[in-house]
């Protein structure tokens, strides 16, 4: 049995927001946690102040946020924008990268479900990349979908790990961005995936009940970046990541990219994928995620800003 969410699940006005000090807060942070930054504690029981897991990269310390935050998400536009340049859009397809384990990777280097859906159509928007033009649109927006899983929460008792600094990596491409039509089957090895072969069909960029990796890796190869969340991480989080996503500023290429999903594989409580960057947490730190986002937004084989002809889950944006 799925989970259909709401196109709104929760008014943002609600959710109050720092941004201009580049912070969200989810749940206030213990006393004596110590410089653990301004994440999101979605487990109230979790230890925040607990040492970095060996392996991790520190993405940076930040004051704690206080208790109550008075700013709202409207005063969202002191945010840094992003400084990345143009890129002309290309049609060719990422070629073979280097193969071996991605390392933790530095923000600020650069370069990858049956449920029974019974709604949403493919959006009328035409498709503007000649390589990506194919069959496959209508099957893509089916029930039959072989790319479509059970995205509801299967374990009640699930809990997100301990709060402390997320994880940036570098995963090169090993397969080239080809495009898969059915009905031929797509599997990825890495999960979440930042590249790899994909549907020909991007997703309207927003947020989906869920929205399948076949496509949205699709979306990474156009420069975009997708927010994943746990099926069972609490709605908080969801409210948060969306938060953040809506109030990241346009830059010359248009209006921020981005795509929000549940993913059924995710090992974390949260991840932010872009084309062969990958960022997981189990809580949100604005800080964080904006560095990342910063470092590898637009960092892709194609630069396309257009939406795609996907919207099957289509919450919004």
């Amino acid at each position: 049995m799925r989970v259909i969410r709401t196109k709104w699940r929760a008014s943002l006005v609600g959710w109050t927001c720092a941004l201009a000090l580049g912070a969200c807060d989810v749940a206030k942070l213990p006393a004596g946690s110590g410089d653990t930054g301004p994440r999101a504690d979605v487990d109230a029981g979790a230890d925040s102040g607990q040492d970095e897991q060996d392996g991790q990269d520190d993405l940076g310390d930040a004051e704690p946020g206080p208790d109550a935050v008075a700013d709202t998400l409207a005063d969202a536009d002191s945010l840094q924008g992003e400084d990345a340049g143009d890129e002309d859009a290309g049609d060719g397809d990422a070629g073979d990268g280097d193969s071996g384990d991605g390392d933790a990777g530095d923000l600020d280097s650069g370069d990858d479900d049956s449920g029974d859906l019974d709604s949403g159509d493919v959006a009328d928007v035409p498709d503007t990349s000649d390589d990506d033009a194919g069959p496959d649109a209508a099957e893509d927006a089916t029930p039959s979908n072989p790319d479509l899983v059970d995205f509801a929460c299967s374990d009640a008792s699930w809990t997100p790990g301990p709060c402390v600094a997320g994880v940036a990596t570098h995963v090169p491409a090993t397969l080239p961005g080809s495009h898969i039509a059915f009905p031929q089957p797509i599997e990825y090895t890495d999960h979440p995936p930042s590249s790899g072969p994909h549907r020909g069909h991007w997703a309207v960029w927003g947020e989906y009940d869920f929205l399948p990796p076949q496509n949205w890796v699709h979306n990474l190869e156009h420069g975009g970046v997708a927010f994943l969340y746990h099926p069972c991480a609490p709605a908080a989080v969801v409210d948060y990541l969306r938060a953040l996503a809506q109030t990241r500023p346009a830059d010359d290429g248009g209006p921020f990219r981005w795509v929000l999903t549940p993913y059924p594989d995710l090992p974390s409580a949260i991840a932010v994928v872009a084309w062969e960057h990958t960022y997981t947490a189990e809580c949100v730190s604005a800080p964080e995620i904006s560095a990342f986002i910063d470092a590898n937004y637009r960092q892709a084989p194609e630069d396309i800003a257009t939406d795609g002809s996907y919207s099957l889950g289509w919450l919004g944006k």
